[in-house]
């Protein structure tokens, strides 16, 4: 018996090594950092403290906007829409929170 016990005794550390810990990651709270992040837009939007930061309402949801920024010597009209045979150049950049 006491065999048994020496030979499980080396054991026990991989069983209490085995604790499951909970790390706070990068993206948990992504949601609420997003929020935030658009709340902060619409404050310095409506403070007007920003001249170049524009928005446009959602015409499929009148609730949501869309905040950008014109580039220099870009011809944007304000509350125009574009006409079916219309182009346009875009440039898209993401950016992680």
């Amino acid at each position: 018996m006491k065999k048994i016990i020496y030979c499980l005794l080396p054991l026990l550390p991989l069983f209490t090594a085995c604790e499951e810990t909970v790390e706070i990651g990068k993206y948990d709270n992504w949601q609420a950092r997003n929020e935030a992040f658009i709340d902060s837009l619409q404050q310095v939007y409506d403070a007007k403290t920003d001249a170049e930061l524009l928005s446009v309402t959602d015409s499929r949801d009148k609730s949501q906007k869309i905040f950008f920024k014109k580039l220099p010597g870009s011809t944007i009209r304000e509350n125009k829409s574009p006409f079916l045979t219309d182009s346009v150049h875009t440039f898209y950049r993401g950016m992680l929170i």
